[in-house]
């Protein structure tokens, strides 16, 4: 039986997972860093100003347990990599950031994806800004069913607006920088983001989903 759209989907989005780990365990295990130690450092590379995050802020973010982010981030201190320190307003609360040395590797490690963003280049802007609005749509899905861990982007935050403004090439709004956006420029990882209240995410689904058929 020939094969379904979905299934040809799936397969290639298998094949693209499977791209990536082999280059994140090439790349990684050379500098003798571990997949999970990787993860850290770049949830720690993006926060906003260098923000320092707590325990549980890694857990909940990469779907650690808590004795996993832990033991990852006691072995990155080990290394050097990244520091402890504590919270100015609770001085028993451990906050996590990275050490200079962390930050120039962190920096190194974030650029080993560059061959996939190579490929997506190859795509029209008219395929891209499809393919987006499918990512974004596949992930709020994996979200939803607790499959992934929290994501920041645009559909999930209180100052997304759908839709707004009508007939033009930007018509979405921002309300924290107060301007339109392109469907181009959604993003899936944002450091402004407020997590949206569960009884107004259905009202901003539907009209992102009416927009994208």
């Amino acid at each position: 039986m020939e094969n379904t759209i979905d299934e040809h989907i799936t397969n290639g989005l298998v094949k693209i997972s499977q791209a990536l780990k082999s280059g994140d365990w090439e790349n990684f295990a050379k500098k003798g860093i571990t997949p999970t130690q990787k993860q850290v450092m770049v949830f720690l590379n993006k926060r906003k100003k260098s923000i320092p995050a707590s325990l549980t802020d890694i857990a909940e973010n990469l779907a650690f347990s808590p004795a996993t982010a832990s033991d990852v981030v006691q072995k990155l201190v080990d290394k050097g990599l990244v520091q402890k320190e504590s919270a100015p307003d609770d001085k028993r609360k451990i906050m996590i950031r990275l050490t200079k040395k962390g930050q120039s590797l962190s920096g190194q490690v974030m650029d080993w994806s560059n061959f996939l963003t190579s490929a997506v280049g190859g795509l029209s802007d008219k395929e891209k800004s499809i393919f987006l609005g499918g990512l974004i749509k596949i992930i709020k899905s994996l979200q939803d069913q607790g499959k992934i861990p929290f994501v920041r982007m645009c559909l999930t935050c209180n100052y997304f607006r759908p839709n707004q403004h009508k007939n033009t090439k930007r018509p979405h709004h921002c309300a924290f920088v107060d301007e339109p956006l392109a469907h181009e420029q959604l993003r899936l990882d944002c450091d402004d983001h407020e997590q949206l209240e569960k009884s107004g995410s259905i009202d901003v689904w539907n009209k992102f989903q009416q927009m994208t058929k």
